[in-house]
């Protein structure tokens, strides 16, 4: 039998209660991409397009679509790759994704997500549900899924609502926030659209940033990758920010289906008192809203913070100069969405592993044995 990690899925369709469910390692699916972006949830971490990005630094995608009537209704897409000594790790990335009228339709993909897994030699299988989908997480537990020890994304994050005009946004930040944007407005600097030419600067202030704070950081060639992936839809930008010529800040975002996400933001250290971060946030605001993107989102905050100020706690002292008290700083909204769930294949280690407290199991210890999982699978 080939090892886990060099099998690859025998595509195939079949009829299923009335349902064609087609299973597909295709690297481009845009009847799949389409359907993702229109529907309730839809995120971009779902689509083909990011299958292929990730498939360059070794997950492979494959995925299950269920169509009626010619029409795409659900569906997931799993990426995948070899885990030591328990064959190969599957993430399924804020899925599975079902039309708004269907959501019978969970317990159909669930199965054939499970199945697909087990024909591929998955051991362990992760599943985060798309923003707000909070409903799946009991059609999860029926399927012998459990809380799992690490989320594959932040389950908290900053969302600001473009329906509000200009002046309302800026009045719904905070007056430190309003403060550190006047300098930024310096006639100085400025805050352009960047192409896939700009890319060696986010790669070099990328470096800059990296070496600066003791990070690793991935290959330059994912970010050409990514960008090649998602920019013939429109699902990426770029914005850098430059003080008389010298790029300082730069961003990544990813707008699809309604929210404009930001997805990262590298910084030189320079001109720290012009404070080009908060102006190239805001910048990316403003762009958003005139492209009629209903939400932008800053793509997570700290779960522990999220939940102290929900509950009206205020921010401590240790956590005021933080990159999500930054965020917060904006004036959105705190989302929670739902947390990831684990499947062990295994029926005797499901057992046991079922039985581990959910508060040992996301010990801190166990979630950095499990962390570089979560950050190449994100």
């Amino acid at each position: 039998m080939a090892p886990a990690a060099d099998r690859r899925i025998v595509p195939s369709t079949r009829e299923v209660d009335g349902y064609l469910v087609r299973v597909s390692d295709d690297p481009d699916d845009p009847t799949w991409d389409d359907f993702v972006e229109k529907a309730p949830g839809g995120h971009h971490a779902q689509t083909s397009a990011w299958g292929r990005a990730r498939a360059s630094i070794g997950w492979m995608p494959v995925r299950v679509v269920v169509s009626r009537d010619g029409s795409v209704v659900g569906g997931a897409q799993m990426v995948r790759r070899p885990m030591p000594a328990a064959g190969d790790v599957g993430f399924v990335h804020r899925g599975p994704v079902v039309a708004a009228d269907r959501p019978e339709l969970v317990d159909l993909v669930f199965d054939e997500v499970i199945a697909m897994g087990k024909s591929l030699g998955v051991g362990y299988l992760v599943v985060q549900p798309p923003p707000g989908a909070h409903w799946m997480t009991g059609e999860l537990q029926r399927h012998g899924f459990r809380h799992g020890a690490f989320d594959i994304d932040m389950t908290s994050t900053i969302r600001i609502d473009l329906r509000a005009d200009l002046e309302e946004l800026m009045a719904r930040m905070s007056k430190k926030r309003r403060q550190h944007l006047r300098p930024a407005l310096d006639p100085g600097i400025t805050v352009r659209r960047g192409t896939e030419d700009d890319l060696p600067i986010f790669s070099r202030l990328k470096d800059i940033q990296s070496a600066r704070l003791g990070y690793a950081r991935r290959s330059p060639d994912y970010y050409e990758v990514l960008w090649r992936a998602m920019a013939p839809r429109g699902h990426i930008g770029l914005l850098v920010a430059e003080y008389e010529g010298e790029p300082v800040v730069a961003q990544l975002v990813i707008p699809f289906g309604e929210v404009c996400r930001h997805m990262e933001r590298v910084w030189s250290g320079a001109h720290t008192e012009l404070r080009l971060s908060e102006r190239i946030e805001w910048e990316d605001i403003k762009w958003a809203k005139s492209q009629g993107y209903r939400f932008t989102d800053f793509e997570g905050i700290e779960p522990e913070l999220a939940n102290a100020i929900l509950r009206g706690e205020g921010v401590g002292n240790d956590q005021k100069y933080s990159a999500s008290v930054f965020k917060l700083r904006f004036g959105g909204d705190i989302v929670i969405d739902p947390p990831s769930f684990d499947y062990v294949y295994n029926p005797l280690l499901r057992f046991a592993y079922h039985r581990i407290p959910v508060r040992l199991m996301r010990s801190q210890r166990v979630r950095r044995l499990l962390f570089k999982f979560r950050e190449t699978g994100s």
